[in-house]
């Protein structure tokens, strides 16, 4: 099972409409419908982070690495390692954090 198959089971299980899930989590609804007909195979990060929260979703198995083993939340070669520091942000400290930015900007 897919990621997209994987939001939709979950919003056939709770009943729920594009249009709600759009109303409860702020992602607009055309996007939410694109990702869902699979007519866009990925979501912001901003999204993710508004749909896991407001529906208690665990981010990683929902929008993590698919049956493929791809990594599909952000379309492009740093995803895996970008969805890895947002996960792991609370456990970094302010300095590492600077470090971490320093380098990136690089």
């Amino acid at each position: 099972m897919n990621n997209r198959q994987k939001l939709i089971k979950l919003m056939k299980a709770y009943d729920l409409s594009k249009q709600q899930v759009s109303e409860m989590s702020g992602v607009p609804r055309e996007t939410l419908g694109r990702y869902l007909r699979g007519d866009s195979k990925r979501l912001s990060p901003k999204n993710i982070e508004k749909l896991s929260s407001s529906l208690d979703l665990d981010p990683e198995y929902y929008f993590g690495k698919d049956e493929n083993d791809e990594f599909v939340c952000i379309g492009n070669a740093y995803s895996e390692m970008y969805y890895y520091i947002g996960q792991n942000k609370n456990k970094l400290s302010v300095d590492e954090k600077n470090q971490l930015a320093r380098f990136l900007l690089k």
